[in-house]
């Protein structure tokens, strides 16, 4: 996150609340953005009442590097915009991706921003720094327990730990459960009105399929699951049978591939090991996100991106 601090706020807040506003924000992977004279207010604050830590913190300030294209991905807060408390969780508190099975899902996403941290070359900076957020905690997983009971967990985390601040924090993650490409599952009705205000059979692609969703930030697999992005040869080197399934991989998009023989849902980590970028870019969907063609896949990671 990238944290906006004007003169105003900086003087109406003690030198002591000034050293521990900035070494918090980037400590915890997030930049600063302000004036130079008012950064150097805040640096005059941690070199003359700061910690030694925080004055190494201040040494390697990522602020000064923030690029363009780096925060153009990044959620901006306006720090006079939210109370100190609120500030301190979206500061210190790790973002959080909410799945429906965390044991089964964690390492699959792990591997899938490890893969392109490594090899996508037009977000590389990008996802570097948001596997950098992973392996540091700041990016967490929830286990949702099923779409089911997203809505009220969202809730009770907006009431507690990430008091009112909720949706700046988390993104939801849910299968899309349907036949084809068309259809939304009416099952989600609750969790659809929750995140976008709309019906199942009002939803478009649009609500999805972009960086401009707000307040909630959400992701649908186009697909059925993330099952259906695995190539044949991973389920082949763990002994699933594929005859029971349509020849074309790319008829097989919508079908339920827990009625392979073979497979079960803990498998799923296995499946991924040994994936390449490649391998995950392979036939994706491709939106028009700001001007820019992205895969679903990068879609995905840019909307995590904007919860770190």
């Amino acid at each position: 996150m990238v944290f906006k601090i004007d003169r105003a706020f900086a003087e109406n807040i003690s030198s002591a609340e000034r050293s521990e506003l900035y070494s918090n924000i980037i400590s915890h992977g997030h930049y600063a953005d302000c004036d130079e004279d008012v950064r150097n207010l805040f640096y005059a604050d941690i070199e003359n009442n700061g910690s030694t830590i925080q004055r190494e913190f201040v040494k390697k300030d990522p602020s000064l590097k923030l690029t363009t294209r780096m925060r153009t991905f990044l959620t901006e807060i306006i720090v006079s915009d939210y109370t100190g408390a609120q500030l301190n969780t979206l500061i210190c508190k790790p973002a959080k991706l909410m799945v429906e099975n965390e044991s089964y899902e964690r390492p699959v996403y792990k591997c899938i921003i490890s893969a392109y941290a490594k090899s996508d070359k037009r977000y590389k900076n990008i996802f570097r720094k948001l596997y950098k957020v992973l392996l540091d905690d700041m990016l967490a997983f929830q286990h949702g327990g099923g779409y089911s009971t997203y809505v009220s967990l969202l809730e009770i985390y907006n009431q507690r730990d990430y008091k009112d601040v909720a949706a700046k924090k988390f993104c939801s993650l849910v299968d899309r459960d349907t036949d084809n490409s068309t259809d939304f599952d009416a099952h989600k009705k609750t969790y659809f009105q929750a995140m976008c205000g709309k019906e199942s059979y009002e939803i478009t692609n649009e609500d999805i399929y972009t960086l401009t969703q707000s307040p909630n930030i959400w992701h649908m697999w186009f697909r059925r699951t993330i099952e259906n992005y695995i190539p044949d040869e991973q389920y082949k080197r763990l002994n699933v049978q594929l005859d029971t399934m349509p020849a074309n991989p790319q008829d097989r998009n919508y079908k339920k591939l827990s009625e392979m023989s073979g497979y079960a849902k803990h498998k799923l980590p296995d499946l991924v090991e040994r994936m390449s970028y490649a391998d995950f870019e392979h036939g994706l969907m491709h939106f028009q996100c700001g001007g820019e063609d992205v895969s679903e896949m990068q879609l995905f990671l840019l909307k995590l991106v904007r919860i770190i």
